[in-house]
């Protein structure tokens, strides 16, 4: 049986994002630090990225993921804001 890079990247991202949004309240939170927030939220959008393209022929999932990836790019944002207030 022969697993495509897809269905190997379907199984493993999903952990990849638990890991990242827990790391991210870890920086976030854990050290109060907006910079660390900002730059984990940016490292956590690259395997949501990945997500979203291994979705991308599943039109209730890409709808699903997307809103999730919108989110994250608020957050991004949001967390950009709180860091140059801080500083």
């Amino acid at each position: 049986m022969s697993r495509s890079p897809r269905r190997q990247c379907s199984r493993s991202t999903p952990g990849f994002l638990l890991v990242g949004n827990e790391a991210w309240n870890g920086l976030f939170f854990g050290r109060r630090s907006p910079r660390a927030g900002f730059v984990g939220m940016i490292a956590f959008a690259v395997p949501l990225l990945a997500l979203l393209a291994v979705v991308a022929e599943d039109p209730l999932s890409l709808i699903l993921v997307g809103i999730y990836f919108a989110w994250v790019l608020y957050d991004i944002a949001w967390t950009r804001a709180l860091w140059r207030l801080d500083a």
